[in-house]
């Protein structure tokens, strides 16, 4: 059968609800490990455990699940992209692993994506991606993307949470508004980016090696997302510069692959190969302000292959995760058992133990 096609017009503004149904959940299998396939049905089960296999990558075409979002349009689904040098298309995934849609951004290339988040603005949904790896600090600029998230069918919604019979992925067509910026001291290697709604800011995280014989810590940036309606426009027509990305605090661990921001502006995790680590803020503090000043809570991620791409969940409650190579698990990971689970601890040391120079 022939798959579905649609055109994305970027400009287009599709209206988003504030808030989102809780993502259907399979409880995990207790031999099942990281890459390999799941057996799940896709039915909606709702779980307390601290770690559940949510499915398996299916299309063999995600080989570098480098960044995650979660969808407004199509709630319970996941956005992710391929790394550097693969073609320049967005996968929407339902929660068991197989593939909803797809977005063939036309116009740009994929020099180095790194990461992606979910935009609200002005109640219309986005989908940004972080064109933002330099591994040979080479690069004099670097680029977000953004486009509108393709308003899904009924039929999409549906085999979010069941294998409809015959259903077939929707293929979108459409342009980026694209946006570039440079940081204030300097070129830096970065996988991963997150979207502040409340006070309009993208954050972004340095990824340093950890066989970087630099002393200084991996910097925490931020950029104004403040712009005009003008200024998107041109955006849409050509590149529009930001102002530069200046560092706000210091992290204190190396190989970061992935950053989120709950849908409810509270929490931040951050995350390495290896583990997660969890911010939580009042509504009268900044994030600057508490990544200055908190020591952020360790999360225990699942073991991956290249385990990069994270986001939470609808509910703000669960962290979603993924891996590099093809045919990898997707992971849900519920903060709450998680913390209370006592499986929590300290993997600085763990992480210096670790390198390579993967993208």
């Amino acid at each position: 059968m022939k798959k579905i096609i649609a055109i994305l017009v970027v400009v287009f503004l599709m209206p988003v609800q504030s808030s989102c149904a809780r993502e259907p959940q399979v409880q995990q299998r207790n031999e099942q490990q990281a890459g390999g396939d799941s057996t799940n049905d896709g039915a909606a089960v709702e779980s307390d455990q601290p770690l559940v296999q949510l499915g398996t990558i299916r299309d063999n075409r995600i080989s570098e699940s480098s960044g995650l979002a979660r969808s407004f349009t199509a709630e319970g689904a996941y956005w992710t992209h391929n790394d550097s040098g693969n073609a320049p298309v967005v996968f929407l995934l339902a929660p068991d692993g197989r593939l909803l849609a797809e977005v063939n951004i036309e116009g740009v290339e994929n020099r180095d994506w790194e990461a992606m988040t979910s935009v609200s603005l002005n109640g219309a949904g986005f989908l940004m991606i972080g064109e933002v790896g330099d591994n040979s600090k080479r690069y004099r600029s670097y680029r977000l993307l953004m486009i509108s998230e393709p308003a899904v069918s009924d039929e999409v919604r549906s085999a979010i949470r069941e294998d409809v019979e015959g259903f077939q992925p929707t293929v979108f067509a459409g342009g980026a508004m694209q946006f570039e910026f440079t940081y204030k001291d300097g070129r830096h290697n970065c996988e991963a980016i997150a979207y502040d709604e409340s006070a309009g800011k993208v954050w972004l995280v340095e990824k340093v090696y950890v066989d970087d014989q630099r002393e200084t810590p991996p910097g925490i940036y931020c950029i104004d997302f403040g712009l005009s309606e003008e200024e998107f426009g041109r955006a849409a027509r050509g590149v529009v510069a930001l102002p530069q990305a200046r560092r706000i605090a210091d992290f204190p661990v190396r190989n970061v692959t992935g950053m989120s921001i709950s849908p409810d502006g509270r929490r931040m995790l951050i995350r390495t190969y290896l583990a997660g680590f969890l911010y939580s803020r009042e509504e009268s503090e900044s994030w600057a302000e508490v990544l200055q000043n908190q020591r952020p809570q360790n999360i225990a991620l699942p073991i991956q292959r290249q385990g990069e791409a994270v986001c939470f969940s609808c509910d703000s409650d669960s962290i979603v995760v993924t891996s590099e190579n093809t045919r990898q698990a997707i992971w849900q990971i519920n903060l709450a058992a998680q913390l209370n689970s006592g499986r929590n601890t300290d993997t600085t040391e763990e992480e210096a133990a670790v390198s390579g120079n993967d993208g």
